[in-house]
């Protein structure tokens, strides 16, 4: 009797989470609209405002935000004695 109200527990909870996943998808559906230059593949990413006919300049900056280093534990450069 106990496993059976704890299974009918966890089936109402679950309901409840696919209600409200549902919910936040259609949200994230409708603000990735109201956002120009995004393109949503899928409700959990986004691809970067960046296309092939984008200029240099912003694919660059895009590709060095994506590799950026640590500055504050690597040298900007080296100097040999």
């Amino acid at each position: 009797m106990l496993a059976e109200s704890k299974l009918q527990a966890a089936q109402d909870e679950l309901a409840r989470l696919d209600q409200r996943r549902e919910q936040l998808v259609a949200l994230i559906r409708q603000l990735a609209q109201d956002q120009p230059g995004r393109i949503c593949e899928s409700t959990t990413h986004c691809a970067a405002p960046i296309t092939n006919g984008s200029p240099p300049e912003k694919k660059i900056a895009f590709f060095r935000a994506l590799f950026r280093g640590r500055e504050d534990v690597f040298p900007r450069r080296f100097e040999s004695q």
